[in-house]
This record gives structure tokens, C-alpha cells and sequence, in this order.
């Protein structure tokens, strides 16, 4: 049998966690010897006997090695390794700017929003948009809103990092693109 290392949760470079309690799960067997006992190292630390399925603890936001070998009762081993990607942490706050002043009623019908934020560890993956509380769309920064109707607004942007941790902040803006009803003056003069 192949000698594997499983993270309790897919882990890599596109995969970040967003807990960061691991467990690996692993094993090997020996045909001739047998496997007399297994042994890991996590980062730079030292190494330590164990068993599978493995509680590594509580990792800190980062890219962790862990190092597993099946030594065989001969005294031979077998190294695999294990790359677990770990961001707990929220992307940073971050604020929106406009084409357009915020509260403040305009005659615009599509609003340009400007953002940015970064995230520490993972990096930002992708920004969405909801208006007054509807469902996300994909959205970046410089991008003009679809047409909104008449009213007060509420735009909030979300900012998701690979962990698909989330910040979001919001604006609100007034937009009145309706001419006033006709109406019917009497002068007198």
C-alpha cells in the first residue's frame, strides 16, 4: 500500500483553510518487516511519535510542512510530506468611493465604485456586490453598477480572500433620474 498523507479538508495554494484545527490521516504497511511506528515533524519543530489519525492543534495563519515517516521494524523509513495552507484571519477593512457623492440625490442612473483591500495571508481572490440586500454578483473595482432605479441605495461590497474569509463595507446613494410630473400653473397676471 502507497504511503499517503490526508488533511481532514483539501489544503493547497487554492485551497486555504479557514480553521485552524488539523487533522491528517496516513498509513503505509511493510510486506517483509512491518511497520514498527510512525513519526512527525510540524515546521521546524522536533520530532515526535504518533499515531493516525493525527491532531496537529492550533495552527497560526500560514503555510505549515508537516514531515510523516513509516519507520519498518529494520530500522528503514519512509518520508511524505504535507503542505496545509491556514488563513483565519478577515481580509482588511477597506473603504468605497464613487463617481457620485454619497447621500447626497444625483441624476445618475449607474454608480462607478472604487475599492481595495489586501489580506495578509491568502490574498484577495474575488469582490462581489449586493444592492439593498440582494444576492452577490462578481464585481471589481472601476465597474459601473447596472442601472438602479429611483431611491435611496444601499451598495455593500464584499471582499473575499482564498480562504473565502469576508469583509465587506457599505455605502448608501441617492439617485432621482425621473423629471418632476407635469403639472398645471395659473398665472395671474
Amino acid at each position: 500500500e502507497p504511503f499517503s498523507i490526508e488533511p481532514d479538508r483539501a489544503s493547497d495554494i487554492k485551497n486555504w483553510r479557514n480553521t485552524n484545527n488539523v487533522t491528517v490521516t496516513f498509513g503505509t504497511t511493510d510486506e517483509t518487516s512491518g511497520v514498527e511506528r510512525y513519526e512527525f515533524i510540524l515546521d521546524n519543530g522536533e520530532w515526535n511519535i504518533c499515531e493516525s489519525p493525527l491532531d496537529l492543534g492550533v495552527l497560526y495563519d500560514g503555510i505549515h510542512h508537516v514531515f510523516i515517516r513509516a519507520i519498518d521494524k529494520a530500522g528503514n523509513a519512509r518520508l511524505e510530506s504535507l503542505d496545509i495552507y491556514v488563513d483565519v484571519t478577515n481580509p482588511n477593512e477597506f473603504d468605497i468611493t464613487a463617481n457620485i457623492n454619497e447621500k447626497e440625490w444625483t441624476s445618475v442612473s449607474s454608480i462607478i465604485l472604487n475599492f481595495d483591500t489586501e489580506d495578509a495571508t491568502s490574498g484577495i481572490k474575488r469582490y462581489t456586490l449586493s444592492i439593498d440586500g440582494t444576492e452577490e454578483i462578481e464585481f471589481y473595482s472601476g465597474k459601473a453598477t447596472s442601472i438602479i432605479p429611483d431611491g435611496k441605495h444601499i451598495l455593500t461590497v464584499y471582499a473575499y480572500d482564498w480562504a473565502e474569509n469576508v469583509t465587506s463595507t457599505s455605502a448608501e446613494y441617492y439617485l432621482d433620474v425621473t423629471n418632476p410630473l407635469n403639472f398645471e400653473g395659473k398665472f395671474d397676471i
